[in-house]
């Protein structure tokens, strides 16, 4: 039997490469990586790895986003995705922000957005969408999620860092949108 890939992908550009960003059959958080030089036809198969955690994406989530952006200590890439929250009695996904920066030599790691309480539980089938603006002195990341509101009517979260309170924040952007 041939393994497949869910059907949502990712992709940014960072430091002259290509990464598209997928989830494996095996729910692991994966991309393929842009070889240097004017050969793209083969990409190499990379699973993301973060030291001492067993990164899973929720079973049945297919939601992924990435952005990526040149920081001031170098290339910076952010992926989202749902993990599942095994202490938590409903199993509710939450949305997990997965960080790479080029100054870090320890690789990937876990990002704040979804690494401690309160965590960002998001809808079954939640859509995910990223977007950086990169400033000289830091940048403005943005995550949209479209998820169902408590009346049925599906609603626009924006969970955004917050420079103020070292920390991210979130809203509904939605709510003046009564049907879709």
């Amino acid at each position: 039997m041939v393994s497949e890939p869910t059907r949502n992908i990712a992709a940014v550009e960072s430091g002259g490469k290509s990464y598209v960003f997928y989830i494996n059959s095996d729910h692991k958080l994966c991309y393929l990586l842009s070889p240097t030089g004017q050969n793209t036809n083969d990409f190499d198969q990379q699973t993301i790895k973060v030291p001492d955690i067993n990164l899973k994406v929720k079973c049945g989530s297919e939601q992924i986003a990435a952005i990526a952006w040149e920081g001031k200590g170098g290339k910076e890439i952010r992926v989202y995705c749902v993990l599942e929250d095994k202490a938590d009695p409903e199993k509710r996904g939450y949305v997990q922000e997965i960080c790479f920066s080029s100054s870090n030599a320890n690789g990937w790691e876990l990002g704040l957005l979804g690494y401690a309480a309160p965590r960002p539980y998001v809808a079954e089938g939640v859509s995910l969408s990223a977007s950086v603006q990169a400033l000289p002195d830091r940048a403005e990341i943005k995550l949209f999620a479209f998820e169902k509101g408590k009346d049925g009517v599906k609603k626009v979260k924006l969970y955004s860092y917050s420079y103020t309170v070292q920390d991210w924040v979130s809203k509904t952007v939605s709510g003046k949108v009564v049907a879709w």
